[in-house]
Formats: C-alpha cells, sequence, structure tokens
C-alpha cells in the first residue's frame, strides 16, 4: 500500500501535493471506513506531508466531514463528487417539479 510509503513518496522531487482517499483506502483494506487502522494511516500522511511541506488533501462526503477534516490538518477537501452532485442536482428538479405534474395529472 502507497500510504505506507508517504514519506519516500512525499521526499521525491516533482511531488506538489498528497491526497488521502480514506473510503477507498478502507475499502482496499477490507475494514469499515472510520477504523483505527484508516485512521492511524491517515495521521501517518498528514504528518509526512507536514514534514515535507507539501499539502494534502482528502474527499468528504458533507460540509460537516470537510470542516472536520481541515480542523484535523488537510490543506484542502473535495466535498462530495461529480456522481453525488449530478445527482443530488436532479433530485431537487424532480423535487421542484413533483406537485406541478400531479396537479395536471389529477385534472
Amino acid at each position: 500500500m502507497a500510504i505506507r510509503n508517504t514519506r519516500e513518496i512525499l521526499a521525491l522531487d516533482g511531488i506538489g501535493a498528497a491526497f488521502v482517499g480514506t473510503a477507498d483506502l478502507a475499502m482496499s483494506m477490507g475494514v469499515a471506513a472510520g477504523s483505527d487502522e484508516v485512521d492511524r494511516l491517515a495521521t501517518s500522511a498528514l504528518a509526512a506531508a507536514a514534514a515535507a511541506g507539501v499539502p494534502i488533501g482528502t474527499a468528504s462526503a458533507t460540509i460537516d466531514q470537510a470542516r472536520a477534516a481541515l480542523a484535523r490538518g488537510y490543506d484542502y477537501v473535495v466535498v462530495r463528487n461529480d456522481t453525488s452532485i449530478l445527482a443530488s442536482g436532479g433530485r431537487a428538479i424532480v423535487n421542484a417539479l413533483k406537485a406541478p405534474v400531479a396537479e395536471r395529472v389529477a385534472r
């Protein structure tokens, strides 16, 4: 697993940033996303990035999770992804039009 070699990776020339995908990491390890081992590896990566002076980021599903990640020391956070953003936008459109369409059908 590359995350176990974070210090060595961040010491390479040309590395401008790092990213820890904790959900992907957990899945590859076969453990729960909030497991102690994932947390330990993420903490180690944060420390390695700070020591190397390399910005490090992560992903979150919610604004609250993003705030917590920034408070933990991440330099940047991806909030949601393209699929979830498109899905929530689609749901908002459908929900906004449900009542007018239902009214029309009921006539």
